[in-house]
């Protein structure tokens, strides 16, 4: 068991004794070889002189042993002399580097620079103490400065890490310093705050034009409003024409029959001579009743003129409106335009500058605004050019009522006439009866010619009468497209006032919006 603990303890010491008396990796293993090598010096001349002394100057073997024994004794003392001199050398050199060993080991230990690293020591070792000590200084000044750099920097980071905060939360007027002292900050600081005076920029001027589209929109509004009024007040005139032509029709047919009637008479006058001044009593009575019926239907043709000429100013009030209509969809329109290419520069200049996502939401969000915008003001354009059309041909129809009118009034004129002169036969009748014939045959020709004119008045009171239906209809047609105008345009305005509150999340300068809205004005 000792034998084996003894191997043991030989295998795990041989390593550490081999590195101690290497000169190659220990102080040691270099004074032990200076001193085997003035050892074997040494002992070379000690022994080449007691062989000179022995062979050459001793006679006798009695000095020849005493030259060997001084020599050897010499030797003796020269080895203990010299190993007390390594000795102590070694201990000067060795503690003193153990001695700074340890200073630094307790300066990496505490990690603080605060140790004491010189000697009082003159030599190579004391030299290397303040070298080392100078090194400490220099290195503690560097931490001092690197210390003071992060401190700085976090400042900065902390500072700039507010301010992207804010403009998050949509403050557009907060910017960072561009003043830190330090190259690569103030660059990104003069990156972001030209980005920051884009983005608030592009902000303001897209406000301004959500503005200029709630207050078009709302313009819009009123102008189709007014549309709808007029055309509210034409659909209830052509309703009244539509009632007065049907009046019409109803007293036309009316005078037809009577007219018949009176053609019956005369018939009866001519084929009964006894009873000429009751019949002709009757006719007489017809005919004034024939006359009340031309001169009503007069009346109602004349007021029938009179609601359609409002009608035609109205219809040409509401197409000057459409042209108003029109007018306000295309700078809609051209809005719309001048929104999609500024979201679109919002776009190429957030992705240029890496401003984040909300940047580029937000540009996304205006132009899908604007294509929106642009497709409503194209659906109203479209609707307008078909309400102007139909428009178009309401009035034509409106004008050739007027026309069947006045076609209307000239034949019941003429029917008038007619019923006049028939009035003045059958008074002649009865003053003479020897003129019976005469005047029967002449009535009797009247009465055809008051049949005649009366039936071209019924067909043209029925012509009028299908025309001013179909006038109507298309009033009605004209109502519900603008109801449908009026519905985009409530739609176009909803759209704008959100654009307006979602940008109202954000915060820009108050002289730079102001700036955007006189340029927008």
């Amino acid at each position: 068991m000792p034998v084996a603990f003894s191997r043991a303890l030989a295998r795990d010491l041989a390593p550490e004794v081999r590195r101690q008396v290497d000169p190659r990796t220990s102080i040691t293993g270099q004074l032990l070889a200076v001193g085997l090598a003035l050892a074997g010096l040494v002992l070379l001349l000690l022994t080449g002189a007691v062989w000179w002394v022995t062979t050459r100057l001793a006679a006798t073997t009695a000095q020849a042993d005493a030259v060997f024994g001084g020599a050897v004794l010499l030797l003796g003392v020269f080895v203990t002399t010299e190993a007390f001199a390594l000795a102590a050398v070694r201990q000067s050199i060795v503690g003193g580097l153990r001695t700074l060993d340890s200073r630094t080991q307790a300066v990496v230990e505490r990690g603080r620079f605060d140790g004491e690293f010189e000697i009082d020591r003159d030599d190579e070792i004391g030299r290397l103490s303040w070298n080392v000590a100078e090194l400490r200084n220099e290195l503690d000044a560097q931490v001092d400065a690197v210390e003071s750099l992060n401190r700085d920097l976090a400042s900065v980071a902390t500072s700039q890490s507010r301010t992207l905060a804010a403009c998050e939360r949509g403050d557009l007027t907060r910017r960072m310093d561009e003043d830190t002292d330090i190259p690569q900050f103030d660059a990104m600081a003069l990156n972001f705050n030209s980005m920051m005076d884009r983005t608030e920029r592009l902000v303001g001027e897209v406000r301004s034009f959500s503005r200029t589209v709630s207050e078009a929109a709302t313009a819009t509004a009123d102008s189709v409003q007014s549309a709808r009024t007029a055309a509210a007040d034409i659909v209830a005139s052509t309703e009244s024409i539509s009632d007065g032509v049907s009046e019409q029709h109803r007293r036309v047919d009316r005078t037809a029959a009577a007219t018949g009637d009176l053609s019956a008479s005369i018939e009866e006058i001519a084929g009964e001579a006894d009873a000429v001044a009751k019949r002709s009593e009757r006719a007489a009575r017809t005919t004034r009743e024939g006359g009340a019926a031309a001169e009503e239907a007069l009346g109602e043709l004349d007021a029938i003129r009179e609601q359609t000429d409002r009608s035609v100013a109205d219809v040409a009030a509401l197409h000057e409106m459409m042209d108003d209509i029109s007018e306000t969809t295309d700078r809609i329109a051209e809005m719309a335009k001048r929104s999609n290419k500024i979201a679109i520069n919002a776009q190429i200049e957030s992705a240029r500058s890496s401003g984040g996502d909300a940047a580029h939401i937000i540009s996304s969000r205006i132009k899908k605004l604007a294509d929106d915008t642009g497709d409503a003001a194209d659906e109203i354009d479209g609707l307008v050019e078909s309400l102007e059309a139909q428009t178009e041909a309401a009035l034509a129809g409106i004008r050739e009522t007027e026309t069947a009118v006045e076609r209307g009034a000239e034949t019941i004129e003429t029917a008038f006439d007619a019923l006049e002169d028939v009035e003045t036969a059958v008074e002649d009748t009865r003053v003479g009866v020897e003129e019976i014939d005469d005047a029967t045959d002449r009535q009797a020709d009247r009465a055809q010619e008051v049949a005649h004119a009366v039936e071209q008045v019924r067909q043209i009171g029925e012509a009028t009468a299908e025309e001013a239906g179909e006038v109507a209809e298309r009033t009605h047609e004209q109502r519900s497209a603008i109801d449908a105008v009026n519905r985009r345009i409530e739609r176009l305005s909803a759209a704008a006032d959100d654009l307006d509150e979602r940008l109202d999340a954000f915060t820009v300068g108050q002289a730079t919006d102001a700036t955007r809205r006189r340029g927008a004005a």
